[in-house]
């Protein structure tokens, strides 16, 4: 658990960072895949930046970080590169999104 804590933390980028980067190589309605999503900052950013966006996670956090922080930004809290967009008129506010558990292959063979 420790190491995947501290993966974690070395890979964490701010809003501001993804922002120049989607903002640099994609256009509105783009669509963004993000197969480790971690805590969600590149769908938060992309989501605000009105690109469509997939996210992918394997860890048991998807339910207690990313599910509850995608519903803050379409919710339209303002945070981190929210304040910025909301005084140039640009925020994206709103929408919805679907997510999907998938069974692990060990969990069928169990049910089985």
């Amino acid at each position: 658990k420790e190491k995947v804590e501290i993966a974690q933390q070395l890979t964490q980028k701010p809003e501001a960072l993804l922002k120049r980067i989607l903002l640099v190589s994609s256009h509105e309605r783009s669509l963004i895949l993000d197969f480790f999503t971690g805590s969600g900052t590149t769908l938060a950013t992309a989501h605000k930046l009105k690109r469509r966006w997939i996210g992918v996670e394997m860890g048991e956090h998807f339910e207690t970080i990313v599910l509850p922080r995608m519903k803050k930004v379409l919710a339209g809290v303002i945070v981190g590169i929210s304040k910025e967009l909301e005084k140039e008129n640009k925020l994206n506010k709103g929408g919805f999104f679907k997510y999907y558990s998938l069974e692990q292959y060990e969990d069928i063979l169990k049910n089985a």
